[in-house]
């Protein structure tokens, strides 16, 4: 049949009619027609044939037929995604005529970057494709001894995404354009995203922080957008290696490395779930004030951290604050409201305010909350703060998340600020 189809153009569509039928009846015939190269065939068809639309969506469900395969529709699937983007395949998996339409029309979504260069460059490298299957079905002695397969790390080179980082099939640099948009997959690309973080975390050198930190405005825009997602995370054991990350992080760029993790953690303290590991880990406030020492620039962030994890961990066990009194956080917080020389750090203004609120989180404990009153009430400087009105401190920057708004000036003031927080 697909001998026919190469030699016989006429018989295109009745050719496709029969594979579809056959692909529908009987599973075992989908691995061998993956080995005839009849993805080849029928991704030539919709890249090649001009003015038969009609044509196109037939060779376009027979496509979908064979991803669809139960057994085998997995292989088919590899191999179509090496030729076309997986945008446009799920798209044709749904609706044959609207994966067409997709193919035709220039897009530039966080799933898709498709044009008209795009598809030239697909036409010319299937046309590539065939020549070269040709030669080798010209050097097998029978026909029945044909086994096409695409190189594993092979994939159709589009010039139009070279400058892109492309996440679990997600376009990064568009997505943080455009975090609302409806991911096909939100959670498998939220744990690519995770897994680059943590595979990356040990490359990282100035040079490359800034994508670095990209990255992380990925993780924590998808964790925003879609908060059902921040429980998710608690099973997957990341908890404690942020913890440990973070009780490692030396080097040029430590503090690119610790704000990356408290960036991470201010987005997941609002889970219960997530707090509860993240208080099980026994060093885990430990390793907040190892960020906070000495007193980094974003420390007022660091510290609005530190209080989202207090205040939810008030409705959780195991408590973190014997941890807290045990890393002598108190008075570490109240020289920061008096005594310490904040001028340096970004709104030292509200980085007083959030230390004042960690004192408050760890004062309403349930079960440490009466220890920590009893040395409060002892100190001057918490008299003299415990009342004032603490949102005239912060100002209208501090409330808005500047590491989304500018994130590349922020990684470039924590690169240039790195040398004094070693």
């Amino acid at each position: 049949l697909l001998y026919c189809m190469r030699r016989y153009k006429h018989h295109t569509a009745t050719v496709l009619n029969i594979l579809k039928a056959l692909v529908n009846a009987s599973s075992e015939i989908v691995p061998e027609l993956v080995r005839f190269a009849a993805v080849l065939d029928l991704v030539d068809v919709l890249a090649n044939v001009d003015n038969e639309l009609s044509l196109r969506v037939l060779s376009m469900s027979v496509i979908a037929a064979m991803c669809s395969d139960q057994r085998h529709g997995t292989t088919t699937f590899i191999h179509t995604a090496k030729l076309i983007p997986r945008g446009l395949i799920y798209k044709g998996l749904h609706d044959a005529a609207a994966g067409i339409q997709t193919f035709d029309t220039d897009s530039e979504t966080p799933e898709v970057i498709w044009n008209s260069g795009c598809r030239k460059e697909l036409s010319a490298a299937v046309k590539a494709l065939r020549g070269q299957f040709g030669e080798m079905e010209a050097l097998c002695p029978t026909p029945g001894d044909v086994n096409w397969k695409l190189p594993d790390d092979y994939t159709v080179k589009y010039t139009q995404h070279d400058d892109e980082t492309k996440i679990g099939g997600v376009y990064l640099r568009l997505f943080l354009k455009d975090p609302q948009f409806e991911l096909r997959d939100a959670k498998a690309f939220l744990e690519a995203m995770l897994e680059t973080f943590f595979t990356q975390w040990n490359s990282q050198r100035q040079q490359t922080s800034e994508q670095y930190m990209t990255l992380v405005s990925g993780i924590v825009c998808i964790l925003k957008t879609r908060p059902i997602l921040t429980d998710h995370v608690s099973t997957l054991g990341y908890l404690p290696r942020l913890v440990q990350l973070l009780l490692d992080a030396q080097g040029e760029v430590r503090l690119v490395k610790e704000t990356a993790i408290m960036r991470l953690l201010h987005e997941l303290a609002s889970s219960e779930k997530c707090n509860e590991r993240f208080s099980s880990v026994p060093t885990a406030f430990e390793a907040l004030m190892k960020v906070m020492r000495p007193l980094p620039h974003p420390l007022a962030f660091c510290l609005d951290t530190t209080k989202s994890i207090l205040e939810r961990n008030l409705r959780v066990q195991p408590s973190i604050v014997p941890q807290a009194l045990e890393a002598k956080a108190i008075p570490f917080l109240l020289n920061i409201l008096e005594g310490a020389s904040i001028d340096h750090v970004d709104d030292p203004g509200a980085a007083k305010v959030h230390a004042i609120g960690c004192l408050q989180m760890m004062s309403r404990s349930p079960t440490y909350g009466e220890q920590v009153n009893l040395i409060l009430d002892q100190s001057p400087i918490w008299n003299r703060y415990k009342n004032q009105k603490h949102d005239l401190f912060i100002s209208r920057q501090q409330k808005k998340d500047y590491f989304l708004t500018d994130g590349a000036a922020t990684t470039k003031l924590l690169l240039t600020s790195g040398d004094d927080h070693q």
